[in-house]
């Protein structure tokens, strides 16, 4: 009862937004270039007005620091997204392990616009009908070089919020 009603949300809110699998993908990817961009420009003016180096600003911020490497992650794995795209949509399986890492790892960050799409798009993943049961080497690298850089961010995050 509780999975059709998530189910009648979920369409609701991909019906409202008018949501198809590849818009929701592209949505994820285009969130993962634009907010480093931000990130960069924004700290690119902190840095100016605060008239200190990189190194100093990172030394005063370390939560500044895990961002920048965040925000680096963020462009590799958007960079990988776009470039393997249709990869990705011909095989659920991809879309599946893809996503559920990188929605946690979104989660254990704190980046929650790319955890609702990446929700969205987990759910859409339903829609893709493929034959092949095999994680592409391409993802498997993905997966392998980001979700742990992922995970030690978080794990500093915590650390710094506890301290």
């Amino acid at each position: 009862m509780m999975a059709r009603t998530g189910n009648k949300i979920m369409d609701k809110i991909t019906g409202f937004l008018r949501y198809d699998l590849k818009k929701s993908l592209n949505m994820y990817i285009a969130v993962l270039m634009v907010v480093p961009v931000i990130f960069f420009i924004y700290m690119l003016f902190a840095l100016n007005l605060a008239q200190m180096n990189l190194r100093g600003f990172f030394d005063k911020s370390p939560i500044t620091a895990v961002m920048f490497i965040v925000c680096l992650v963020d462009l590799v794995v958007a960079y990988i997204l776009f470039f393997e795209k249709e990869r990705l949509l011909n095989n659920r399986i991809n879309v599946i392990w893809v996503f559920t890492a990188l929605t946690i790892a979104q989660l254990a960050v704190g980046n929650l616009v790319s955890l609702v799409l990446g929700i969205i798009v987990l759910y859409l993943s339903k829609d893709i009908k493929s034959d092949n049961n095999k994680l592409h080497k391409n993802f498997i690298y993905l997966l392998l070089g980001c979700v742990p850089l992922y995970s030690v961010s978080a794990l500093i995050l915590i650390n710094i919020g506890i301290h």
